[in-house]
């Protein structure tokens, strides 16, 4: 029965109700009573059958937008995009198809509403241009990059796992087996990136994927090419970009980057899983700024073995930090130490 009839029996009721009490003679205040509640009654069950109506349309709400993000359709001629995996700042990323390989892929596709913005959309072409240079089980890869109906697009291999963020212990300290395989895997993500001067600019437990027995570095947003004839070779061409936690002295100063930057995020998170905290805490991005440019961050809970790779990473100065190469060995051939002399790198 729809609501519009049931409210309908609900007035009529009250109207016949109420008649029939004004011409009843002799009626009784026992017998008024009794029609009250009853006409009370009627109008709970309306109010219930409103509930249920209204709880009805919001569940068929959600199963349309279900189904229509789930429903698959073409892009750029090859893909099949089969349903959304979720968004950020810069883009929709989709779980697909390549009909012409047969194999799932990601596509990440700008945002419509920042289509308009050429800062997000040069950033989102750097992305591709950037990641697509690199082939390494820790970086992930990149097939293919375009427009389509105005929109930037970029295919990416299609990663079953986890992130970092999901893995690691909230508020405690990661194992040191944990830490040790993290910190061998990026930095060899990095090694291979820096060799052809790419700074990924946002190294952080999110852009971290825990892919079987591998982690692996994933969203190159932020990427820049570190050369000076590039236009793309400083920090303030597009702004401050970078997550406050675990952003360089550099990068809150606006200078230029070069792939020292991606050793101090990579510290950062490397003393998170061993502390169970970030090196900063502050919660303002001016504060959390003056920390990373001036403060050294307690070391207080650091394994002694760690604690000069850690520090040395977190060198202030970006000449003074290790190279990824230099923090790959020392991961790779201490057993159980892996004592790092901070030692001038200029």
């Amino acid at each position: 029965m729809s609501i519009e009839i049931l409210a309908g029996i609900v007035v009529f009721c009250s109207l016949a109700i109420f008649g029939a009490v004004w011409r009843r003679p002799g009626h009784s205040r026992v017998d008024f009573a009794q029609l009250v509640a009853e006409l009370a009654d009627l109008q709970a069950d309306l109010e219930e059958h409103r509930c249920e109506s209204r709880a009805r349309s919001a569940a068929l709400e959600r199963q349309i937008a279900e189904l229509v993000a789930q429903t698959p359709r073409r892009w750029a001629g090859r893909y099949e995009l089969i349903h959304l995996l979720g968004e950020g700042g810069v883009g929709r990323v989709w779980f697909a198809k390549d009909l012409q390989l047969s194999r799932a892929v990601a596509v990440k596709i700008l945002r419509s509403e920042l289509g308009d913005d050429e800062r997000t959309r040069r950033r989102f072409r750097r992305e591709a241009q950037t990641a697509a240079q690199i082939i390494h089980p820790n970086v992930v890869q990149v097939y293919d990059y375009g427009e389509h109906d105005g929109h930037l697009y970029l295919v990416m291999q299609r990663l079953r796992g986890v992130t970092l963020r999901d893995v690691m212990p909230q508020s405690a300290p990661a194992t040191e087996d944990m830490t040790r395989h993290v910190a061998a895997d990026v930095a060899s993500a990095l090694v291979e990136s820096h060799a052809v001067k790419l700074v990924h600019r946002d190294i952080k437990p999110e852009n971290i994927c825990k892919e079987r027995d591998r982690y692996v570095v994933v969203d190159f947003g932020l990427a820049f090419v570190a050369s000076p004839t590039s236009e793309m070779s400083r920090a303030t061409d597009d702004g401050v970009s970078g997550t406050p936690h675990y952003m360089s002295p550099e990068q809150f100063r606006e200078q230029e980057l070069d792939p020292k930057a991606d050793i101090y995020a990579l510290g950062c998170v490397l003393y998170e899983l061993l502390t169970g905290r970030p090196p900063f805490e502050r919660r303002s991005w001016v504060a959390m700024g003056q920390d990373h440019t001036t403060s050294s961050p307690d070391m207080v809970g650091v394994p002694h073995e760690w604690s000069g790779l850690i520090a040395a990473m977190l060198q202030k100065n970006p000449v003074d930090r290790p190279t990824a190469v230099q923090v790959l060995e020392a991961i790779e051939v201490a057993d159980d130490d892996i004592d790092y002399e901070i030692v001038e790198t200029r």
